[in-house]
């Protein structure tokens, strides 16, 4: 099956058979902070990519689609590729949310809940957010969820919440742990799994 909407094996950092769902970057940002101006990686794709900025905006105008639960949800449970030997199918086990882009609305939200719930146990999600604004109480145990946190955030971050800290020229908080974002390709949810597991701190030094 060809993924339309699901992009897999494009990003450096994350495994080989992670896919990764992306949005155009600001206008669905709505939390976006003076930092995330600054220092957007995504923005620097859609300049230089016209095809990542095409890609982004068809995802967003599929995401307000009434089928897009069931769109992306076929495209998530079908096979990656099978082994020509053995016949053994790879499936997606990790599914990243918004490497660019971020949760615009709560209609949306509702909707990657029910793509959650439709891909458990199999697959676990993760999300970097700062729609702190959203009702978050519905979220599926798979669905790992780190409030991106900087030094310009004003927004209130929930009690007891998860956060990603991207900071500069500050030591790592107590007990957060920091990103190998330094370590060898595709590491992110193969070799390292701290933020796919939840429930700790990470520390992004600004990079």
């Amino acid at each position: 099956m060809k993924r339309k909407l699901l992009s897999v094996g494009q990003n450096m950092k994350l495994g080989k058979d992670v896919s990764v769902f992306n949005l155009p970057r600001g206008i669905t940002c709505p939390g976006k902070t003076k930092i995330c101006d600054s220092i957007c990686y995504a923005d620097k794709a859609e300049r230089m990519y016209k095809t990542a900025r095409e890609k982004r905006l068809r995802n967003y105008k599929a995401s307000l689609r009434p089928d897009f639960v069931d769109l992306i949800t076929a495209e998530l449970k079908a096979p990656l590729r099978y082994h020509r030997k053995t016949k053994v199918a790879t499936f997606i086990h990790e599914n990243r949310w918004h490497e660019s882009g971020d949760v615009y609305d709560q209609t949306y939200l509702d909707k990657i809940f029910q793509v959650c719930r439709n891909t458990t146990p199999q697959i676990t999600h993760l999300m970097y957010t700062k729609s702190f604004h959203l009702d978050w109480s519905q979220k599926p145990d798979n669905l790992k969820v780190l409030w991106s946190i900087d030094a310009t955030t004003t927004a209130t971050v929930p009690a007891g919440a998860t956060a990603a800290l991207v900071l500069k020229g500050v030591p790592p908080p107590p007990g957060a742990v920091t990103c190998q974002h330094t370590a060898t390709a595709h590491y992110c949810g193969t070799q390292c799994n701290i933020c796919w597991t939840g429930g700790i701190n990470v520390y992004f030094p600004k990079h």
